[in-house]
């Protein structure tokens, strides 16, 4: 009611009035309050395409992780001695949770909106738990149980982020470094960051 939408400082110069930021800055599946930001690939899919998925019979899953504060730091010393990030909250409805099961032993593929979605479902590969504060740091060398696939925005440099997808990229076998992609993204004008362009890592 009072309070103004916290998009990231790098977004300047916009001429959004705060209404246009709400409907903007949001993901049109968002359900419960929590997060300091949204999950940025999820800004790419509108009714739209939820549509034209239906109409090729793809399911959707949601899951929830509450973004914090922490997404947005630089990475320290200590995130890699302790092999820890910060933590976030997470939460899997439980039919959720059994048709993830139920699609990894089909051999079927499951693709990922977004680093956020990521943590949430490799931190429930690992505990089992529907619910719980997730601290998982996903750098290389790391084994994806969950993920397939993953769709993803370009990242803010020195980040977490940049690291999962990396690691992403290498469990892959990919003939490219996330910073040869990087570079290929600004040659090609590319929008980086939150209003910025997506990629599929197949």
């Amino acid at each position: 009611r009072f309070g103004k939408t916290p998009i990231p400082s790098y977004i300047e110069n916009h001429k959004l009035n705060e209404k246009e930021l709400r409907k903007r800055y949001q993901s049109i599946f968002a359900k419960h309050p929590g997060s300091t930001a949204a999950p940025t690939a999820s800004l790419h899919f509108t009714n739209r395409v939820f549509k034209k998925l239906d109409n090729k019979n793809i399911e959707r899953l949601f899951v929830t992780l509450h973004v914090g504060l922490g997404t947005f730091s630089t990475l320290l010393p200590e995130h890699f001695e302790e092999n820890k990030l910060f933590e976030e909250h997470y939460e899997i409805d439980k039919k959720v949770a059994d048709k993830i099961e139920k699609l990894k032993k089909s051999g079927k593929k499951l693709v990922a909106v977004g680093t956020t979605s990521v943590r949430t479902l490799e931190s429930f590969a690992r505990n089992k738990k529907l619910k719980s504060g997730t601290d998982i740091f996903i750098h290389t060398p790391f084994k994806f149980k969950n993920v397939d696939c993953l769709i993803t925005n370009f990242h803010v440099p020195k980040s977490s982020l940049m690291l999962l997808v990396e690691a992403f990229l290498q469990s892959k076998k990919s003939k490219r470094k996330l910073t040869e992609l990087y570079k290929y993204a600004i040659i090609n004008s590319f929008r980086f960051y939150s209003f910025g362009d997506s990629m599929l890592i197949i």
